[in-house]
């Protein structure tokens, strides 16, 4: 098979002059993408080999109808696909197919699968599939694969095959002949009446984290098999019944569940049978656009209890109703939810279970958006709910009634507590991952909550909260407290995140139990419990005070910190301080005027460092504050870890804080002392103790920053490295009030330090963590560090270059990478000015272009034709005719990428990975050869070096060590061609082979770090079709493929005399007989290509030599080869 490349977007259209769906998968090639504008195709049936279809626009727009067979490895984006009437929507053999933002429609008749795979893997992301809860929706068997994230994927049955699924709705799962199932996030099920929701049969197993069983029969059935789950939410007083037979083992928590062993009951069941059908079946309504003001005369009429009124994106208009509509059919947006408006309020009916998706709800200022009463209960999926201004009215009101929200967000603004969630009366709120504005429980109102984020949490007269997951608390403009929980109420959570500097939680009369309390750094959390309160509560940074048996004054306020902005930056050498002078030293700061808030907002970058000094300092100057009003402090520590890569502004900003904190009047002296491992490590016992404590003693009342602190530990011989840290460890105790000690050093590499005591980590519970700097914040500090330094050059084309180099460069080393960029510019003018006769003021600071060239290898008219001599060099090489074709395809592709990003468009790098598909022999390791050159000389790589390895040097001997070697290898290849040759035997072993540790490795990098090397994957063609098979990952991330084909024995022929004729003469055309005769002659499992020319070469000088050498043949003949010896070796 030809390996293919993307090199063709094909755009595709319904309407009278634009290409058909039909021609335009006539005229594809395997690689290329059809993009498909908004409408409607009908295929029939019809084949996608090695393709991509992407619509652009709605999806929902971009409507396929026909079956699609896949072939090869596809992908589908942005489309729905309807199947025809007894029809799979898509069939999968022995190919590989990615589904994103597609939507699949199974046929109208149910008897057969939307999408059905076999020995194939199917990925969906952020896709569905529709089907009557009935009928099949996906049907995979004989070893298929199928991954899922945020997908709905109806009815799933497995045979023989495996599912690993991430937060996805189902209809039922079904699992058979050994099958594997791996549900993470949560699984959502809804099964048809009458039906099981889990099967787990024939030695299948399942393991599920979290089961959301929320629509009838709540059941499972597990025969013969494993059944896992971590945690299953129901709804209040039922439970998930799972039956089990044959001696299966089922693990499953012991609160929401129920089981019953069919092996131990005197009868067996019999199955729920479904219920007769319905009179009338529920219907889809479409709300069209040009009524959207008369809903009362365009859609009431039409709906029935149980339908579904689907909207297209648009504002809609409820004007006709008062406050809200009455409401007993499902609303479900087809676009996205900010997209799709619905104006006005919905109130649902009696007994009705309604469902609301995809939308946003604006209600009037007197109004709800949502109301439940009674027995009701409305399902938010998706869901956007916008408060009008000065809103009178909560946004979601449920009495006695149930409430689901997924994904929602209440827009409610920040400074006024409107728009809330209010709960009462017994009814209940279930909520996952949605923002809630301010929530407010009431009357014994329940509250269930997982990953959920809120302004306030209230919770009062009797009512119960309990959130699972993290519990965010974010900052609120009112100075109203995180929580309050009063009157015999109970909140429970594991984890709750309150996001202000200050903020305060208040228990009166009820349960406050928190696993984890978790603060930001430098923040405090105060919890206030009066009249009998129980506190349960831990967490860092955390105040409980008991109200009955203390007096306290009312708590300050919240503080909110806002972002600070970028800046220009200062001096490279402040941006980037290096460790060449590590013993021990303090400056003061040379003026008193500068504010060094101001100075670090100057600096270029470190956005999140910026937004957590602010938060730091402005939480000393609110201690400051309430100390000068005669008030109590918090007592915070301002010991600090600074973590980031090198280059970053660490040390600078370190000084900057020093400064801020002097002049906060935080510490008494703006003293700062800079160490390293050589100022506090001795060479014997005691001595490391003795020179710590120096150090300390001389950074006393003030900052003590310790730079690559992680150098403290090491794997062997650390007690010196140990005496250091516990002597800094015991001075932070006994002298918490006269010291800041800052940790600086990689963030990988901390850990191990923070391991080296127990006491360590907590005693330092300000982070700050430094991001690498964009490859345009590197241009910025390079260039305004050249005119700090009196130099003067063309922006533009010093920006251009730093942005392309730097987004190049293996060593990413910030700030460090520009200064030293910097320096080798400056060498290459100063070369060029002592050559010049003239060095005037303009000589000595103007840098030009020709010195960025001199840098750079050469200007673009030479590296150009550098270029063309090697691909005339690769045209030199016999055969290899689609071989050479296929590169200079490519050389023109980076070409026109490069063009159009001098243009200024703005595009992604692309990825060059490659695979070289072919027998031994074939010139695969010449060609990358060629690339690595090629891709130098056209700027896209760095250095033109090709390091060639195998198995050997990849995989490891241990657990772990493949890890290591493969990420050695890479680093060591990075800016130039890693040449993986025989890459199939990584995934050639068993499942539990080293050499997959190697392929995930890849994966990641080949992702990460496409920008800055280029791999080529070599090896037989089917082997390596299996290789990128073997993990899902692989092929999107290689996509060029090239198919190296056999030589013919005239190529052999040509390839033979080429050689032989740089040392000897012979009679050319009795040398091509014999080759050509010789070699077509093998078995074809002995061709091996340019192998077999090189040892019949050998063989044939080694025959001559020895002919020549017995013969005393003349000096004067001995550079012939006689035709007899030549024909003689081909026999």
């Amino acid at each position: 098979m030809v390996g293919a490349k993307f090199v063709a977007k094909i755009r595709v259209s319904n309407g009278r002059f634009g290409l058909s769906l039909t021609d335009a998968l006539r005229r594809a090639k395997q690689g290329d993408e059809l993009q498909l504008k908004e409408g409607e195709y009908v295929v029939d049936s019809v084949s996608l080999s090695n393709l991509k279809i992407t619509g652009l626009g709605d999806s929902s727009k971009v409507v396929i109808f026909g079956q699609l067979s896949i072939q090869g490895t596809c992908q589908i984006a942005n489309v729905t696909i309807q199947a025809p009437p007894y029809h799979n929507a898509l069939t999968v053999r022995d190919s590989q197919l990615e589904l994103q933002s597609s939507q699949i429609h199974g046929e109208p008749a149910g008897k057969y699968p939307a999408i059905y795979a076999s020995s194939s893997t199917v990925s969906m992301v952020d896709s569905n599939v529709f089907t009557d809860r009935a009928a099949s929706s996906i049907e995979a068997s004989s070893n298929s694969v199928l991954f899922a994230k945020d997908s709905g994927i109806g009815l799933l049955t497995l045979t023989a095959s495996k599912a690993t699924t991430s937060n996805v709705f189902s209809f039922a799962i079904v699992a058979l002949e050994r099958s594997r199932v791996d549900c993470a996030g949560f699984l959502e099920l809804h099964p048809a009446e009458g039906r099981r929701s889990l099967r787990i049969e024939g030695e299948s197993a399942c393991s599920i984290e979290l089961l959301r069983a929320q629509s009838e029969p709540l059941e499972g059935y597990c025969q013969d098999g494993y059944l896992k789950i971590g945690n299953v939410l129901v709804r209040e007083g039922q439970k998930y019944l799972l039956v089990t037979k044959n001696a299966a083992r089922i693990d499953i928590p012991a609160v929401g569940t129920a089981t019953k062993n069919l092996d131990t009951s005197t009868a067996e069941p019999q199955p729920v049978e479904p219920p007769m059908p319905t009179v009338q079946k529920p219907k889809v309504i479409l709300w069209d656009l040009k009524d959207a003001r008369d809903f009362a005369n365009a859609v009431a009429p039409k709906l029935n209890k149980g339908d579904t009124i689907m909207l297209e994106e648009g504002e809609y208009f409820l004007e006709q109703y008062e406050h809200f509509i009455l409401m007993g059919a499902d609303i479900a947006g087809r676009g996205r939810a900010e997209r799709t408006i619905l104006h006005g309020g919905i109130r649902i009916m009696d007994k009705a279970n309604i469902r609301v998706s995809n939308l946003t709800i604006r209600p009037k200022a007197a109004s709800n958006a949502v109301f439940v009463a009674g027995d009701e209960s409305v399902n938010l999926v998706n869901v956007i709910i916008q408060p009008a201004p000065g809103a009178e009215k909560p946004a979601v009101v449920a009495i006695e009634g149930l409430v689901q929200m997924s994904d929602c967000r209440i827009a409610a603004d920040s400074s006024a507590v409107a728009g809330s969630v209010d709960i009462g009366d017994g009814a209940r709120l279930e909520a996952e991952n949605s923002f809630l504005g301010w929530v407010n429980f009431w009357n014994a109102g329940q509250g269930q909550l997982v990953d959920c984020s809120a302004y306030r949490l209230w919770a009062e007269t009797g009512s119960t909260v309990k959130s699972h997951g993290v519990l965010t608390i974010q900052v609120n403009e009112c100075n109203m407290r995180a929580m309050v929980v009063k009157s015999n109420s109970t909140v429970r959570g594991a984890e709750v995140k309150p996001e202000a500097t200050y903020a305060e939680i208040y228990v009166s009369e009820s349960t406050l139990a928190i696993k984890d309390l978790k603060s930001p750094d430098t923040a405090t959390v105060g919890v206030l419990g009066e009249d009998d309160a129980i506190l349960d509560v831990t967490g860092n940074a955390v105040e409980i005070r008991n109200l009955d048996t203390e007096m306290l004054q009312e708590t300050g306020p919240v503080v909110s910190v806002e972002p600070s902005s970028d800046a220009s930056s200062q001096q490279l050498a402040q941006n980037d301080r290096t460790n060449s002078d590590t013993s021990a030293k303090s400056e003061v700061a040379q003026s008193t005027e500068a504010n060094p808030l101001t100075e670090l907002d100057n600096l270029t970058g470190l956005r999140t460092v910026k937004q957590q000094i602010a938060t730091f300092t402005q939480m000393v100057q609110f201690n400051k504050m309430r100390q000068e009003q005669g008030l109590k402090t918090t007592g915070i520590s301002m010991h600090s870890l600074f973590l980031g890569n090198p280059g970053t502004g660490k040390t600078t900003v370190a000084r900057m804080l020093g400064d801020a904190l002097y002049a906060a009047g935080a510490i008494e002296k703006n003293n700062f002392i800079e160490v390293g491992r050589p100022d506090l490590v001795g060479q014997h016992l005691g001595a490391s103790a003795i020179m710590t404590q120096k150090a300390l003693d001389k950074a006393r009342g003030g900052i003590l920053f310790v730079d690559e602190a992680y150098s403290l530990h090491q794997k062997e011989g650390n007690s010196f490295g140990q005496e250091a840290v516990d002597t800094i460890l015991a001075y932070m105790e006994n002298h918490r009030e006269s010291i800041v000690v800052i940790f600086a050093g990689y963030a990988n590499q901390m850990q191990d330090f923070l391991n080296m005591n127990p006491g360590l980590k907590s005693r330092i519970p300000n982070r700050f963590d430094f991001e690498d700097y964009s490859a345009l914040e590197i241009a910025e500090i390079g260039y305004r560090s050249l005119l700090e330094a009196d130099y003067t050059v063309d922006e533009q084309l010093y920006r251009r270059t730093v942005t392309q180099k730097y987004g190049q460069a293996a060593d990413r080393s910030n700030g460090r990478w520009v200064r030293n960029f910097n320096e080798e510019l400056v060498k290459q003018m100063a070369g060029r000015v002592f050559g010049q006769p003239s060095h005037d003021e303009a000589a000595l600071t103007h840098i030009t272009a020709a010195d960025f060239e001199a840098l750079l290898g050469g200007d673009a008219q030479a590296k150009q034709q550098k270029v063309d001599e090697l691909l005339a060099e690769l045209d030199r090489l016999v055969g290899l005719g689609n071989v050479k074709q296929w590169v200079r395809k490519l050389v023109n592709r980076v070409k026109i990428d490069q063009q159009r990003q001098q243009l200024g468009e703005v595009i992604a790098r692309p990825s060059y990975h490659m695979v070289f598909a072919g027998n031994p022999g074939t010139g695969k390791t010449t060609v990358a050869k060629l690339i690595g050159q090629i891709f130098f000389n056209l700027g896209l790589l760095e250095s033109p070096t090709v390091k060639t390895v195998d198995r050997a040097q990849l995989v490891g001997k241990w657990v772990g060590h493949t890890e290591e070697q493969t990420s050695r290898v890479i680093e060591e290849a990075m800016g130039g061609v890693l040449f993986v040759d025989e890459a199939y035997q990584l995934t050639d072993g068993s499942h539990s082979d080293f050499g997959r540790q190697a392929v995930e490795t890849f994966v990641t990098r080949l992702e990460e770090d496409r920008d800055k090397f280029v791999a080529i994957f070599a090896g037989y063609t089917e082997s390596m079709e299996r290789f990128l098979k073997a993990n899902p990952g692989l092929p999107s991330r290689i996509p060029l493929r090239i198919e190296f084909l056999d030589y013919s024995p005239a190529e052999i022929a040509q390839i033979v005399q080429d050689l032989l004729a740089r040392n000897w003469s012979f009679d050319p055309d009795a040398l091509a007989d014999t080759v050509m005769s010789a070699y077509a002659s093998l078995d074809p499992g002995a061709r091996a290509n340019g192998r077999w020319a090189r040892n019949f070469v050998e063989r044939v000088e080694s025959e001559h030599i020895d002919y020549v050498a017995t013969n005393h043949i003349s000096a004067q003949q001995m550079k012939y080869i006689s035709t007899e010896l030549i024909r003689k070796m081909g026999q």
